[in-house]
């Protein structure tokens, strides 16, 4: 199984290899079956009709990742992350890698809206394979 990735060519500031490695960096870190996953890149209206319906926010947010079972699929807003690293001052690449992570710790089970545990060590995790894979470990 592996990780592929559905935007338009160029579009995504990384390479579909480099979704691929950053998915094997976190299930390695996590210990988690290599499961298939998109990502799929949506549109703002797109992401504020997803977030309304299925996290009753009427509002545009930058990922969300959906799981049936031992399938997974990431929503990602590139305007929203586009704007988000503009305004924190980091690289695009750098807060994408991190998107994408945050998913797909999310995808391997880890939830931060669970608890105030679980969202350290979804900081922590993300901080590792960011690490591992040879980003900057910026966090959210």
């Amino acid at each position: 199984m592996s990780a592929t990735v559905q935007c338009k060519e160029g579009a995504l500031p990384l390479t579909s290899a480099e979704v691929q490695q950053l998915w094997l960096t976190t299930i390695a870190e996590r210990e988690h079956a290599d499961d298939p996953v998109t990502v799929r890149c949506v549109s703002e209206q797109e992401m504020v009709e997803l977030n309304t319906t299925y996290r009753k926010q009427a509002k545009p947010t930058n990922v969300l990742t959906f799981s049936y079972d031992q399938e997974h699929d990431v929503a990602l807003c590139l305007a929203v992350a586009i704007r988000e690293a503009s305004d924190r001052g980091v690289e695009l690449r750098d807060y994408v890698a991190l998107l994408v992570v945050h998913a797909f710790v999310h995808a391997t089970g880890l939830d931060h809206e669970q608890s105030t545990g679980d969202a350290v060590e979804v900081a922590a995790t993300e901080k590792n394979i960011l690490t591992a894979a040879g980003y900057n470990a910026i966090a959210l």
